[in-house]
This record gives structure tokens, C-alpha cells and sequence, in this order.
């Protein structure tokens, strides 16, 4: 049901710890998903994109994002994976690595330390594929459900090379 998706998005980015907003809060004034999470909440399609409200990225830059075709073409990289735990400390940002261990088409797995309160982190590398950090997937699942692999890795939405063309076009209308 469409009533039931949440819209009162507040972000805070470099947030770490409470009353730690270094670069203050900004809000969302649209969201997109793709039609297969919408519609049917399929995990392979658990990608969303949000316009901010503000320009932050002017003064922290833009967290880079890419897609690298192929079965198996992220095995073994190197991710980082940052975000807010639900078994910290309350607005402590906490960072793993670890590498990639199962490529799908439109998902990807690795160990990388997780814990509720992630889902929408970065599984990202730095500087290999652009300049600074870049996402080469959405985290959103832990271990615990499924076959092999998802019963024993994390994982998250791969950006394909069909979703970096979406991700472009969306931020190319949207500025």
C-alpha cells in the first residue's frame, strides 16, 4: 500500500553521535524506487534514490557510484561498508571491510560487519573506479535467510550497469 511508505525523511550527514551534526540536517523533497521493490517488495530491487533538499554536496562533495558489467567482476574488491548499527551507541557511525564474495546480477555479498539500522549504507571502495569513495552497492540483508548465498553474507543491491544509467539520468534531471 502505497500509505504505508514512510516520507518524512531527515538526513543528517557526518553525524556521529548524538548532538554530533556537523554539517546540520536536510530533508527530501522526492523519492524514487525501482517498479519490483514497489510493487512487490523484491530484495533484488531494493534500491531508492532521494533528492535532498539542500546542497550539502557542494561543501562535502559527492559520493561516486559505479558499475563494473560481468558475473563475477566485484569478487574479491575491497568494500567498506558505513552506516549507523542498531547495537551502538545511538548516531555513531561505524565503518568494516571486507571483501566481495559472491557477484550476482543484481546483488552482491561479502561478510562485512552489519547490524540493524544499516540498510541504505554504502558498500563502497575508494577511488579505484572514480576519485574519492564510490558505492558499487546498497546494503539492506543480513545473514540468516535464503540458500546459499544469502544464508551466510550480507548483501545489497548491485548498481548494475542498467541502474548507474538510471542513477544518472535521475540526478541529471534533478541537478
Amino acid at each position: 500500500d502505497p500509505g504505508d511508505w514512510y516520507t518524512d525523511h531527515v538526513f543528517t550527514p557526518g553525524e556521529n553521535g548524538p548532538g554530533n551534526r556537523p554539517l546540520g540536517s536536510c530533508g527530501a523533497t522526492e523519492l524514487w524506487t525501482l517498479p519490483g521493490w514497489y510493487d512487490a517488495q523484491s530484495e533484488y530491487q531494493d534500491l531508492g534514490i532521494i533528492q535532498l533538499d539542500c546542497e550539502v554536496g557542494n561543501e562535502t562533495g559527492w559520493f561516486g557510484y559505479f558499475a563494473r558489467p560481468g558475473p563475477k567482476a566485484l569478487n574479491g574488491l575491497v568494500t567498506h561498508l558505513r552506516g549507523y548499527p542498531g547495537d551502538k551507541p545511538f548516531g555513531t557511525m561505524w565503518t568494516d571491510r571486507k571483501q566481495v564474495r559472491v557477484t550476482q546480477a543484481d546483488m552482491v555479498f561479502y561478510r562485512n560487519d552489519t547490524f540493524g539500522g544499516q540498510s541504505g549504507s554504502p558498500v563502497f571502495q575508494w577511488g579505484l573506479y572514480c576519485a574519492g569513495p564510490c558505492a558499487m552497492a546498497i546494503h539492506g540483508y543480513g545473514i540468516g535467510h535464503g540458500g546459499t548465498p544469502h544464508q551466510v553474507n550480507n548483501h545489497g543491491v548491485r548498481i548494475s550497469t542498467a541502474r548507474e544509467a538510471l542513477i544518472a539520468s535521475v540526478a541529471g534531471q534533478n541537478g
